[in-house]
Parts: structure tokens; C-alpha cells; sequence
């Protein structure tokens, strides 16, 4: 987790990258989670939480209770 630290994220994901990894970046789905996405730009490959979800989250309790009722 980068907390919202941009320049964090930056030295996590390079670092890792550096090491050889993918790094997947599951940001919300607001003003925060689409700034710290472009920050880290063509460094991380983005995941996107469902339409209708706010965050990963929402998203997979949604898909509990469905599963699950």
C-alpha cells in the first residue's frame, strides 16, 4: 500500500520493476485513486474495479453477497 504517497508508490513500483515484477495497481475509483494512477503512469498496469463500485472493496462484497446471500 502506498497510502495515497505518491513518491512512495514511484520507489515501491521501481523498485519491484527493477527486480523483474509486473506491478498490478488496484486504485479506487475517485479523484485520489485516478491522480495516483497517472503519477505511476506506464509503471504499473492498472486494474479497475467494476462499473458500479467505488473501490475493490465494494466490489468484492458485492460479489459476496451475491455468492453468498
Amino acid at each position: 500500500s502506498t497510502t495515497g504517497n505518491a513518491a512512495r508508490g514511484t520507489e515501491l513500483v521501481s523498485k519491484y520493476r527493477g527486480l523483474g515484477y509486473v506491478v498490478l495497481a488496484a486504485f479506487d475509483a475517485d479523484i485520489a485513486g485516478e491522480q495516483m494512477a497517472e503519477t505511476l503512469g506506464q509503471l504499473v498496469e492498472r486494474l479497475r474495479p467494476p462499473a458500479g463500485s467505488k473501490d475493490w472493496n465494494e466490489a468484492l462484497c458485492l460479489k459476496n453477497q451475491i455468492l453468498f446471500p
